[in-house]
């Protein structure tokens, strides 16, 4: 296995355990050390001068400046699951397994596919709670090893307001109809709340919904006409539709596409709607221009991350070799 193999790996596995370097709270420090100065002694003097350290320190050296200190900020554990104790020791990675590799390498890849536009880090104390959000904000199925929710927001750093509210249901249940509370999860984010529906929401089976999607759709627009919404998108796939449509024009794009792709495609990702409450239009409109741009400033900062993971990597095994060469 090459280094740069075992370069990909560890970036992930770090990743996983400690999150994406967030760009919105790195700090610069702001003087400049002497071309040369340790990385110890560098820690040191920040320390002394009352500077909080973090765990992480990225060097960029060059002759005229000498060289500029960073303290990387991370998100936090992403997954578990991935520790030296489940058997991803990263100075042991040539004896993993083909089906550790193939789990590393599907958890990190939805997790990349889910930071790919602005997030808010979500960590509830409920486990069921996280499900909920998760379920609500990825739309793609989240693996159990994934203890937090990438919810979706206008703008890098923006916080959304999370609430899980309790409405009633009514159910069939021996021929008798029962009121039953179901939880839902409204997603405030700036003037916009966002509400993900499913067709289990309205308790439509997949059967259901493969033998008539229009009139499944029609029952997500009554159980939202309930608390006066009539905005809407379809729920397909990890990234939002760029349009938003009144109820007759949901339909009709459900019908696009069904005639746009086989049943099987559509019946896949096709999971239910978004609908959206606002003041007024214009707010849905400046959100998603928002989003837009953002999502292209947070990929951007993606591949910065993992850039100047790789670079360190490569630099520690450079001074593993000088310092084994001078032994000799």
């Amino acid at each position: 296995m090459g280094r740069k193999s075992e370069a990909i790996y560890k970036q992930m596995v770090r990743t996983l355990r400690h999150g994406f370097i967030d760009p919105e709270t790195t700090d610069q420090f702001p003087q400049n050390f002497k071309t040369g100065t340790s990385k110890a002694q560098i820690v040191r003097d920040l320390r002394r001068r009352g500077y909080a350290v973090g765990k992480e320190l990225v060097l960029h050296e060059t002759k005229a400046e000498g060289i500029t200190v960073t303290d990387v900020h991370r998100t936090g554990n992403i997954a578990s699951g991935f520790g030296a104790a489940d058997g991803y020791d990263l100075r042991d990675i040539e004896n993993w397994t083909p089906q550790q590799k193939a789990k590393l390498t599907r958890t990190f890849n939805i997790v990349k596919s889910l930071s790919e536009r602005p997030y808010q880090v979500y960590r509830p104390r409920k486990r069921e709670n996280l499900e909920l959000v998760q379920e609500a904000a990825h739309v793609i199925p989240t693996p159990p090893e994934i203890n937090i929710a990438f919810v979706p927001v206008a703008h890098p750093g923006e916080r959304a307001d999370i609430e899980i509210i309790k409405r009633e249901q009514i159910k069939k249940r021996r021929g008798k109809e029962v009121i039953e509370q179901k939880p839902m999860v409204v997603i405030h984010d700036r003037d916009v709340a966002k509400i993900p529906v499913k067709w289990s929401d309205v308790n439509v089976s997949k059967k259901e919904f493969q033998k008539d999607p229009v009139k499944a759709t029609q029952k997500l627009i009554d159980e939202m006409a309930k608390l006066g919404i009539n905005t809407f998108t379809p729920m397909a796939g990890v990234h939002e539709f760029p349009r938003s449509f009144n109820a007759q024009g949901l339909l009709e794009e459900i019908r696009n596409i069904m005639a746009q792709y086989s049943k099987e495609r559509w019946s896949a990702f096709l999971l239910g709607i978004h609908a959206f409450e606002m003041p007024r239009n214009a707010d849905l409109v400046d959100y998603r221009k928002s989003k837009r741009a953002a999502k292209a400033a947070q990929t951007a900062a993606n591949k910065k991350a993992a850039a100047t993971f790789r670079k360190q990597v490569k630099e520690a095994e450079e001074r593993k070799k000088k310092k084994r060469g001078k032994r000799r």
